[in-house]
């Protein structure tokens, strides 16, 4: 039996990212590529507590094969759950802390976000940054969305000023003249029928704005913080080695994988392959890597020093398998272009190349301006997998190769 440590995304509120949504599509892909017809796959599930005095918590999830009465457990997959903690502490504070700090994180990105759009036009290939100039110019104009539904949150912020001659003279409180004066002229200024209009205007080009936009920030201002200040990673890390250590008490299994998806893979490679190039000894033995819609060619891009100084790591990666979309602008292809071939670098020099998989769902060529305003190529890092749990999936042409490279047996 092997042992899986699946780390999702951050987007678990935009589509399901459970270890039970993924084990059901992972238990599909293994029957539908399994060459026995009377082999059944079937999943069970648990929960676990692990960690020092038990508090930390794991969604398990048990594949098994049934053939002639016969049971066998073939793979045990466990949840590293931290969205929870790198969300909450910025969704626990209020509205106004909270735009402030959407508004502080993209500004303080938009040298890097300009330089990045520029010079894609005139770039030189051979670096780590391989996003087109399509994928650059979507993330700037997402960007500018996020801009200014943060100024217009800050504009309805202090346009409750202009309601504070009213409350004052309701209370029979005076105020002096020239206070007053301001705060008539910034009510002439910022009107209602300018909130309205941008109002309109912003609901018009992005209809699911207030859903998709809001978890969106929090994941921006989260990950900022992550990157740049190292927010929760100590956390986040010491809580998956402890599962890591957990699995291999209890389970006696030495052969330990991570499947990671889109911000997952990003806290996986800060642990396999961390600054001083070593892992934990649980970590550093895993066999088996996965990432889907890895954005770290995006984090080369507007992060350019964040993977570079780790030339060296002891982690035993045997097999590196990378799922990417050519419609997904945060996924990565590992490459010094945006072609769909082998990869030609990885995290550290003494690492396993990734075995590049593509998942094309749709062709989006042919849908560039719409794709442009609706966000499509932020919306496509959600295409590995539909709602449905019997619906096909990208964990289909992961077993296909696995099969082919004997990793999974036929």
């Amino acid at each position: 039996m092997e042992s899986v440590i699946f780390i999702p995304g951050l987007g678990t509120r935009l589509f399901d990212q459970s270890v039970e949504s993924f084990a059901y599509r992972f238990k599909k892909a293994l029957d539908i590529n399994d060459i026995d017809p009377d082999k059944q796959y079937e999943t069970e599930f648990r929960k676990i507590s692990f960690g020092k005095d038990r508090r930390q918590e794991s969604n398990v999830a048990v594949i098994f094969t049934l053939k002639d009465g016969k049971r066998e457990d073939v793979y045990e997959i466990y949840e590293l759950e931290y969205g929870k903690a790198l969300v909450d502490k910025f969704e626990k504070k209020n509205i106004i802390i909270r735009v402030l700090m959407l508004f502080a994180a993209i500004i303080f990105k938009v040298p890097g976000i300009i330089y990045q759009f520029f010079s894609s036009l005139f770039r030189k290939r051979g670096k780590k940054s391989t996003l087109s100039f399509r994928g650059i110019l979507q993330f700037t104009y997402a960007a500018f969305v996020l801009l200014v539904i943060s100024v217009f949150g800050l504009i309805l912020i202090v346009s409750l000023i202009s309601y504070l001659p009213d409350i004052l003279t309701a209370n029979s409180i005076p105020i002096p003249p020239q206070i007053q004066h301001f705060i008539l002229w910034f009510r002439d200024l910022i009107n209602a029928k300018f909130v309205i209009l941008a109002s309109t205007l912003i609901m018009l080009f992005l209809p699911n704005v207030k859903n998709f936009l809001s978890i969106i920030a929090t994941e921006y201002v989260c990950t900022i913080y992550y990157l740049n200040f190292g927010e929760r990673r100590q956390s986040i890390i010491g809580k998956l080695e402890e599962l890591a250590e957990n699995v291999v008490e209890h389970s006696g299994n030495s052969n330990l994988s991570i499947y990671s998806l889109s911000f997952g893979s990003i806290i996986a490679c800060d642990a396999l392959f961390p600054q001083d190039g070593r892992p934990s000894l649980r970590l550093a033995s895993a066999k088996t890597l996965v990432t889907i819609g890895s954005p770290i060619d995006f984090i080369n891009a507007y992060w350019p020093y964040y993977f570079e100084s780790r030339t060296k790591s002891v982690a035993q990666i045997k097999c590196w398998y990378n799922i990417y979309s050519m419609s997904d602008i945060l996924s990565s292809n590992f490459r010094y272009d945006d072609k769909e071939l082998d990869a030609q670098y990885s995290i550290a020099d003494s690492s396993v190349l990734p075995t590049n998989i593509t998942y094309n769902l749709i062709n989006s060529r042919g849908n560039y301006v719409l794709g442009l305003l609706f966000l499509g190529g932020l919306r496509a890092n959600q295409l590995y997998w539909d709602e449905e749990v019997y619906s096909a999936s990208c964990l289909t042409n992961l077993v296909q190769k696995m099969k082919e490279d004997g990793v999974v047996e036929n």
